[in-house]
């Protein structure tokens, strides 16, 4: 069962992005959502991509169905 916790009000409610900003405590958050190439991280550096992608090409390669699951 989650433990649901009611954030503070906020006094941005009217700008839907700053508000995510503020409740997520990112300053930036223009820059957050749309990164210059040289803020963004190297994809190649996740540990197990190579394994992923070969896993990914082999349920495609068989029709399977592929399912992602992301944190909020």
């Amino acid at each position: 069962m989650l433990d649901w916790k009611i954030r503070g009000q906020t006094k941005s409610k009217a700008n839907f992005t700053s508000y995510i900003g503020e409740v997520r405590g990112i300053d930036n958050i223009n820059e957050h959502l749309n990164p210059s190439v040289s803020n963004v991280n190297n994809p190649l550096l996740l540990k197990n991509l190579r394994q992923a992608v070969e896993r990914v090409m082999h349920s495609i390669s068989n029709g399977d169905k592929i399912y992602v699951v992301a944190d909020p």
